[in-house]
């Protein structure tokens, strides 16, 4: 809850919550073990730490946790109460030990309190014999690919956004709830089942949660009427574009202009168009394994394999004919919500829809060999199975969406794998000699090295032919300029093809890149990947990111490249809602959803080369998990299709003033 009490008042009024425990005691706290710079004014009075910056933008310091307090291994969640005492908005993210994926993050008006949870991440075995293939567990256990541990918790990392001088104080920091291992929750008395007919967590209570049929029917009901009052926004064209905006050349596509220096893309009627989006728009967000966990669930079909809990609710929710009901009402939805795409992996029986329609992007699927010759996630670009594939794949997609004017582009490929990003030289060793990128490479050093004795001098090796050298499985550390040369031709020559047969096979439509994964390679922090990036602005219509952060103010193309950029995943969860895992951005409550959600979206719109967000994903993932264990509360609607009310005012919040926000017309100061 959002409250607007002086810090030192919540203190006295909130009392001791069973199984808190305090890692820090300002009153036993020394400013010495704070790091900062002289920005930086520090002060602790009456339990409570008064941190002021002079000047804005973004500020760091880190408060190390005294000795005594470190194990919180039994714990399962770091809770920080935080106070906006200064006259800007401010948003506070707090990492620990410094580990970037295991933070969180709040947004504060001035003179708000509110509390920013961290949740500690406690590693998950997916293969354990309780709950398999579930990365978010009972208990407090989420799976992350690099974790804290939290028998060692050193430091809070904390890093300041305002743009102005701002003054923020910290409460109490405690370490909140009981960790359980699987062995400890499955063990519990009564336990199993613990998912009720609807797909929903049995041992819980939230806002919102279902618990007949007839709930079902209300939450329809009131939603019709939300519906009929609130259309969407009337600046919106036909598209989505804006109405009332300046009227560019008319091409009957979507296409990418620079207008008084912010990127857009441009509608079919020459409407300015800013992509306000979703991802995985459909009806598969509710699909588990039954098979090998039947003892998990209530009122599951016998004999069932699988099972779509989401799909079996829009049955209950809207009878026999829910699924043509259904893609109607999501079209309305998204209008009514301030959005304008349906963004990848959704469903083509929705978007291809005849009424009401939305306009969507496509993604490019094809079978390839790979860059090692078994199963690197990236194509072997010189065998002709690459080229011959990639036109068969683009062919089969353009066969309902190349006239199709609602279509804003495609993506080619999905998070490709780059490996460290300046090593596929390496990679392509691991093929046979026969492979078709081995045999590339080969090519290339023999036209360097007209003998391989020459190599050899250079390398300080001792292959005594080429066919030596290729049948070896790495290349040594000397040949570091070799490598990453031929590094240079391998991504080249990917983009380049993908860009020369999308320009051939489907001209006047807009190839919208590979989605680039940085969750490990931490952009733009690291610039390993900037070459690639690079590479990708010269081929691609729009670059696209897919970007996890609390904040994307720091999003622009390396060497001050100016392509237009778009955000094709993000999103933030909390657990209060029944759901064991937040994703990979967590928060605490929906209420603070919405507005790290209005937040980011809102830095997106000011950035002259973000053209637009794209959040993943529609629907709630299934309590225990898709296909790859993935059981996030990212949704926008949960798995009883009721729509979270918090995160719609947010994205109503910003559709129906996002022209206004990203247009700046010079003559207009």
């Amino acid at each position: 809850m959002r409250r607007y009490l002086p810090l030192i008042l919540l203190l006295i009024f909130e009392g001791s919550v069973a199984g808190q425990k305090d890692i820090v005691r300002w009153s036993e706290y020394s400013l010495s073990d704070i790091d900062c710079d002289k920005e930086f004014v520090l002060d602790i009075r009456d339990g409570i730490l008064s941190v002021t910056v002079q000047g804005s933008g973004e500020k760091d310091f880190t408060i190390h946790i005294p000795e005594g307090s470190q194990d919180l291994s039994k714990s399962a969640r770091i809770n920080l109460e935080i106070a906006n005492t200064g006259n800007s908005q401010c948003r506070i993210s707090v990492r620990l030990n410094d580990k970037k994926w295991v933070a969180g993050a709040l947004v504060l008006k001035p003179g708000e309190t509110d509390y920013l949870e961290i949740l500690f991440l406690h590693e998950v075995d997916r293969n354990n014999a309780f709950f398999p293939n579930m990365d978010g567990i009972p208990g407090g256990n989420l799976y992350i690919w690099d974790p804290v541990d939290p028998s060692l918790v050193k430091a809070l990392n904390v890093e300041l956004v305002s743009d102005k001088p701002a003054q923020i104080e910290f409460g109490r920091i405690v370490a909140e709830g009981v960790h359980y291992t699987p062995a400890e929750i499955a063990a519990k008395q009564g336990f199993f089942p613990f998912i009720d007919e609807y797909g929903q967590y049995s041992h819980g209570e939230w806002p919102g949660k279902v618990h007949s049929d007839s709930d079902l029917v209300v939450n329809r009901d009131f939603e019709l009427r939300e519906l009929a009052i609130i259309p969407g926004p009337k600046s919106f064209d036909k598209y989505g574009g804006w109405e009332d905006g300046p009227k560019l050349k008319a091409t009957g596509s979507f296409y990418v202009e620079k207008v008084n220096g912010s990127w857009w893309l441009i509608d079919p009627e020459g409407k300015l168009f800013w992509s306000h989006g979703v991802n995985c728009v459909g009806f598969g967000s509710g699909n588990t394994q039954v098979g090998g966990r039947e003892k998990y669930f209530t009122g599951i079909p016998e004999g069932s394999t699988r099972f779509n809990f989401y799909t079996a609710n829009l049955g209950r929710k809207y009878g026999d004919d829910w699924q043509k009901y259904s893609i109607g009402h999501i079209h309305r939805r998204l209008r009514s919500w301030g959005m304008n795409t349906i963004a990848n992996w959704s469903d083509a029986l929705v978007y291809f829809s005849e009424s009401p329609r939305t306009p969507y992007t496509a993604n490019i699927s094809y079978r390839s060999p790979a860059l090692d010759g078994a199963a690197f996630k990236f194509p072997d670009v010189f065998d002709p199975q690459f080229r011959q594939s990639l036109e068969t794949g683009i062919n089969r997609t353009l066969e309902r969406t190349f006239n199709d004017s609602w279509c804003i582009g495609y993506f080619i490929d999905n998070e490709l794998y780059l490996g460290n990003y300046d090593d596929f030289a390496n990679v392509v060793m691991k093929q046979k000699p026969a492979g078709a990128a081995k045999k590339a490479l080969a090519e290339f050093l023999k036209g360097r090295y007209t003998v391989i004795r020459e190599l050899n001098r250079l390398y300080k090796t001792r292959y005594r032919s080429w066919d030596e050298l290729m049948n070896a499985v790495e290349l040594p550390s000397a040949a570091g300029k070799d490598i990453a040369d031929f590094n240079s031709i391998i991504i080249e020559t990917y983009y380049s093809t993908c860009s020369e047969l999308m320009k051939k096979l489907a001209p006047g439509k807009l190839y919208l890149g590979n989605r680039f994964n940085l969750y490990r390679i931490y952009y733009p922090d690291v610039t390993l990947i900037n070459s690639v990036i690079a590479t990708a602005a010269k081929f691609c219509d729009i670059v696209s990111i897919n970007y996890y952060r609390f904040n994307c103010d720091d999003l622009v193309l390396p060497y001050s490249i100016d392509r237009p950029v778009i955000i094709g995943e993000f999103h933030f969860g909390a657990l209060d809602r029944g759901l064991p895992h937040t994703g990979l951005r967590n928060v605490r409550t929906q209420e603070q959803r919405s507005d790290i959600y209005k937040y980011y979206v809102d830095q997106a719109l000011v950035n002259p080369q973000i053209v637009g967000t794209h959040w993943f994903q529609y629907g709630d993932q299934p309590f225990t998990g898709r296909s790859d264990g993935e059981n996030y509360q990212i949704g926008f609607v949960d798995v009883c299709d009721t729509p979270y009310p918090e995160t719609i005012r947010a994205l109503r919040d910003i559709g129906y003033n996002m022209y206004r926000t990203r247009f700046k017309d010079p003559e207009k100061k």
